[in-house]
């Protein structure tokens, strides 16, 4: 709830003491903090790992083929002098930090090493649950939204990490899924 405010206009105290009350008044308020929430464009707050790789200049472009499949943003590339290694640092997504160093090994045949720190917080500049609603928008990206929509996916991705719904379809052919022998 980043720049959120909840202003409450009047309070009046209740000299009889109801339990059931104090529920309704929690779960109310719940309510209400969400429809406030809902009325304008959501937006994520993604967590940014420092991310920094040191290689030698073979393994270099495979670095940055590395760095930008996993969108980081390259913010500094340095030769140290002393023992001919490049280091790079960069900011890389969370999310997208998942056996980061594996592939990062794997891709540059050992050749490099990363490491990654918290760096911040960063906003994710698209809503989650965008979807194309005006003649134009819909002639524009398609029904479904033809652009991937990057908050969207790490969402889900988090959600089912987490073991909660997600708008997925498990089934997507069902004829696939049953017997089409009839019964006599």
């Amino acid at each position: 709830m980043w720049g959120t405010a909840i202003v409450v206009d009047e309070w009046t105290v209740n000299e009889v003491d109801d339990p059931t009350m104090a529920g309704a008044l929690i779960s109310g308020m719940k309510q209400a903090c969400r429809e406030a929430q809902k009325k304008h464009p959501l937006r994520l707050m993604a967590a940014m790992y420092k991310c920094v790789v040191q290689t030698n200049a073979q393994a270099l472009g495979k670095v940055h083929t590395v760095l930008s499949q996993r969108r980081a943003k390259i913010l500094n590339e340095d030769m140290n002098q002393s023992n001919g290694l490049f280091v790079v640092e960069a900011h890389l997504p969370v999310i997208e930090s998942f056996s980061f160093c594996e592939q990062l090994r794997k891709k540059t045949s050992g050749l490099s090493s990363g490491q990654l720190e918290f760096s911040h917080w960063e906003i994710i500049d698209e809503d989650p649950f965008w979807e194309p609603t005006t003649e134009d928008e819909v002639e524009l990206y398609g029904v479904k939204g033809d652009a991937i929509n990057r908050a969207r996916v790490y969402m889900d991705a988090v959600r089912k990490r987490k073991g909660l719904l997600t708008d997925e379809l498990i089934v997507i052919n069902a004829e696939k899924q049953r017997t089409l022998k009839r019964n006599r």
